[in-house]
């Protein structure tokens, strides 16, 4: 039992600024912000997800030194995809057709950073790819060795 609590205490400190920035994202995107200042939907949301990808960097710089390459590049990855995808929602409000008039100009841009984005989330399927492998061998290791 005592392990079991020292693992699960192990893992809880590995996430715990990952889980602090999704309740802080829940939390960002329960309050009407719109209610106290100028703010569109894709703001709302950019907001949220600036913030859940704030705690994936923040995790980053507290367990450096604990973790493997993989987890390195996962957390660094995750943390600047999900940080720029909130600046870039934030940033431009005429994303949402509810709030600004759609142009044939603004309708190929927000086409393309769809695409750039859903192009970006590739090498991280790759990174957690090889993240999951690193552990398995790990577990492995454990296994023969105990």
């Amino acid at each position: 039992m005592a392990k079991l609590n020292n693992s699960m205490s192990h893992r809880f400190k590995d996430y715990v600024l990952i889980l602090t920035g999704l309740a802080v994202a829940f939390f960002i995107h329960s309050i009407p912000l719109q209610l106290y200042m100028p703010l569109g939907r894709y703001q709302h949301y950019g907001l949220s997800i600036f913030a859940l990808g704030l705690g994936y960097v923040l995790q980053i710089v507290w367990s450096w030194k604990n973790l493997k390459l993989w987890a390195r590049l996962g957390y660094i990855g995750t943390g600047l995809y999900l940080t720029s995808i909130g600046m870039v929602l934030y940033a431009n409000p005429w994303l949402d057709s509810r709030v600004a008039i759609m142009t044939e100009e603004k309708e190929d841009w927000k086409i393309l950073i769809g695409w750039f984005y859903t192009f970006l989330a590739m090498p991280l399927t790759f990174i957690y790819l090889g993240w999951i492998k690193e552990d398995h061998r790990a577990q492995k290791r454990r296994g023969t060795d105990s």
